[in-house]
């Protein structure tokens, strides 16, 4: 896979996946739609009236899962994982493709998720719950110096209770995910980890909240022959290739 290569079809992965939160989940709309849901201090994100969550939030949930991974993996190298806070600065993308000039190449994450110098390899769409169940929660807010409440501060979030389903798209655009690339392997990591273990998104991560698993996905690939779109279902083979590979 070329990092750059936007220009021509190769491939797409298509995943339709169906996603079950193990904990409450709490992605908040922001104070300013508490007037929305009378009484709550943070209602839970909302889109005609259908509880759903970002696709935003969900793929940077996922580069930070990529992101550790990579620097378990690889090494803290720039190369590896840039600093995205910061792209001017020494571990920059923008400073690393001044410096480097022809020899430049996007760290890893960036080559997959899109940087300052890339655009992104995937997409994330919305995942809408057609049956989800919101409850609201009194919480206290706690001085972070003595540990203890603070006088007078309660508040209401509401969240949505465990076991929700969501339907989440996910597209991967030009990345061969069944070979030995290290982009691939990235993305072989994300999906075994959403399988088995799960990943957290939105608030109170802390206290275990936002726990995401994939239930169940089906995965087609289509791509171009004698130009011609072809389209392949690859949830067996692709499934068979994650039970196979050396964790």
């Amino acid at each position: 896979m070329s990092w750059s290569n936007f220009d021509k079809l190769i491939s797409i992965y298509k995943f339709e996946i169906k996603l079950v939160n193990l904990t409450p989940l709490s992605i908040g709309a922001g104070k300013s739609a508490s007037s929305a849901l009378e009484g709550l201090d943070n209602p839970v994100v909302r889109l005609n009236d259908k509880v759903y969550i970002p696709g935003s939030s969900l793929k940077g949930a996922l580069r930070s899962e990529a992101e550790k991974y990579v620097r378990t993996t690889y090494g803290e190298s720039p190369e590896y994982v840039c600093d995205i806070l910061d792209p001017k600065g020494e571990n920059g993308e923008l400073f690393r493709k001044d410096k480097l000039n022809e020899k430049y190449v996007p760290c890893l994450v960036c080559r997959i998720f899109g940087g300052p110098t890339v655009a992104s390899h995937i997409k994330v769409f919305d995942a809408f719950s057609q049956k989800a169940i919101t409850e609201t929660r009194k919480c206290v807010s706690i001085d972070r110096i003595t540990g203890g409440q603070h006088p007078g501060r309660l508040f209401d979030i509401e969240y949505v209770v465990p076991n929700s389903e969501f339907n989440l798209t996910i597209e991967i655009e030009n990345i061969e995910i069944m070979n030995n690339s290290d982009e691939s392997k990235v993305i072989r990591y994300l999906l075994k980890k959403m399988i088995d273990e799960g990943i957290q998104i939105g608030a109170r991560k802390s206290i275990g909240l936002g726990i995401l698993k994939i239930k169940s996905f089906d995965a087609t690939k289509y791509y171009l022959k004698d130009g011609e779109l072809q389209k392949e279902v690859v949830k067996e083979k692709l499934t068979n290739f994650l039970s196979t590979e050396v964790k």
